[in-house]
């Protein structure tokens, strides 16, 4: 039994470290939200933040409730740590899309939330494992939905404009 919950405790505390890790470099991004470099304010960067945490911390506990006999297949252990890795990648991405993007409606700082439809509200929807999916990104950024953005990065497809 004890060999069996080690890869899990093991797992559990690189999850831990990363979780710490993610917030250490959210924190150093947040030293910067104010200057010109970024378009939102310091309250709206702060509420992505959050964001980005939550939903790693989603992941953490996904992993926690993993049975340690999971873990110790290989395949399934690198599948995990894997996942780990790129859901702080992707929560930092989150990040970075929303900071680097001017809000498209006024008294941002006052609103609880954006509004519904607009970049803001569809980069904190994003679920994290997104950010990896070639073709997201310019999806959200344009706004241009059902159009194949993933085919035509990949180069399987083509637009004539």
């Amino acid at each position: 039994e004890m060999l069996l919950q080690r890869r899990k405790h093991l797992h559990l505390s690189m999850l831990k470290n990363l979780r710490e890790e993610l917030h250490l470099d959210l924190e150093a991004k947040m030293e910067h939200v104010a200057s010109e470099t970024f378009k939102v304010s310091r309250s709206w960067g702060n509420r992505c933040a959050s964001r980005a945490k939550e939903d790693f911390d989603g992941m953490c506990k996904r992993h926690e409730g993993l049975e340690g006999a999971l873990l110790n297949d290989d395949k399934e252990y690198k599948d995990r740590i894997t996942e780990a890795i790129l859901c702080k990648k992707w929560a930092l991405m989150k990040f970075e899309h929303f900071t680097e993007n001017e809000p498209e409606y006024q008294g941002s700082d006052q609103q609880p939330a954006p509004p519904s439809g607009s970049l803001h509200h569809r980069i904190l929807a994003l679920p994290l494992a997104d950010f990896g999916r070639p073709g997201v990104l310019r999806e959200l950024v344009m706004g241009v939905m059902g159009f194949p953005w993933a085919a035509m990065e990949q180069g399987e497809a083509h637009a004539d404009l």
